[in-house]
């Protein structure tokens, strides 16, 4: 916000008003995943209300966006949907742009359909592949080549732009790491669009962040996943992703602090504000929490400034919430 200024003359002397309308002292810049966004976005609006001299700026560029803009010093604090990568790491070393993880919360990728869809109980991760895969480009292009007791409709994809981590968290779950899912689908930086696109058309299918779905799903309808034929079918829910059921397309969500920054108070204050009240943070954004150990870690490593990541550069996937916590112990 910029400060604006008026000048009033009054009769033959010059008089002189300024009123100003005081814009914040510093600024705090976090940017992250779409997963995520509500939790650092409910964060910065509670800190605002105590700390008004400070601006919080949250955006969305992506967990690898935001990772790059942190190790170039560009944010102060970057969300992930995925632990920094090798490469990450070495760019914040060269960069000497020392950083703290921070174990956040637990989400899932939701495969949604319309409300109205009737023939799409559940899917399997064979049928996923199937109608996800680089082999499928503009052939399998309706929904009885997908199965057989699919009707002959259609086949309508919407996806997460490629640059999100939805998007390769989605294909590496599916297929491998490395190996991206068919390009011929129509897709968008902004999940509402993807929502919207779902919520207009009964042949149209998607995957969200599963706090986005819960926010939706007056319009939407999230599809069981099955391992295998003849498996069991698995729904995303909380209690389903803190047993380690909802597998793959489980995934966590860290927080990354830019530990230089911390020499500024009003970083270390969000920083140290975020973290001390994440549980009902993440629980107000519908995310999974960790345990209150998981937390109170995170808080001694902020108070000591301990930098790095334990998880070595690599994005493991279908991660429990047991791993994690396990591995973010002190």
């Amino acid at each position: 916000m910029r400060a604006n200024s008026s000048f009033l003359l009054t009769g033959s002397l010059l008089g002189l008003a300024v009123h100003w309308t005081s814009a914040p002292a510093q600024t705090i810049r976090i940017e992250g995943s779409s997963a995520g966004l509500t939790i650092s976005q409910t964060a910065a609006a509670e800190f605002r209300r105590s700390h008004k001299d400070v601006a919080v700026n949250v955006g969305v560029s992506g967990s690898g966006g935001a990772l790059g803009k942190l190790c170039r010093a560009e944010v102060d604090l970057a969300h992930s949907a995925r632990p920094i990568l090798k490469a990450e790491i070495e760019a914040c070393n060269k960069a000497d742009v020392p950083f703290i993880e921070l174990p956040l919360a637990f989400d899932a990728i939701t495969v949604v359909v319309n409300r109205k869809n009737s023939f799409v109980e559940s899917l399997t991760l064979a049928e996923l592949r199937t109608m996800w895969e680089e082999a499928a480009r503009g052939k399998v292009v309706r929904w009885s080549q997908v199965n057989a007791r699919f009707p002959n409709a259609p086949l309508k994809l919407l996806a997460p732009d490629w640059q999100f981590e939805s998007s390769g968290y989605f294909a590496s779950a599916l297929f491998g790491p490395g190996r991206s899912a068919r390009g011929d689908t129509m897709s968008s930086v902004d999940d509402n669009v993807l929502i919207q696109g779902v919520a207009r058309d009964v042949n149209t299918l998607s995957y969200v962040p599963m706090a986005t779905y819960l926010e939706n799903r007056a319009k939407l309808r999230a599809v069981p996943i099955a391992p295998s034929a003849g498996a069991q079918a698995v729904a995303p829910s909380p209690e389903t992703i803190a047993s380690g059921q909802y597998r793959p397309f489980s995934r966590p969500i860290f927080l990354y602090v830019n530990a230089r920054a911390l020499a500024r108070p009003e970083v270390a204050a969000f920083a140290e504000y975020y973290i001390a009240d994440a549980a009902r943070l993440v629980q107000g954004a519908r995310y999974v929490p960790l345990a209150d150990n998981v937390y109170r870690a995170g808080q001694e490593r902020l108070r000591r400034r301990i930098a790095g990541s334990v998880w070595g550069g690599a994005a493991p996937i279908g991660l429990t919430v047991e791993e994690l916590q396990k591995r973010s112990a002190l």
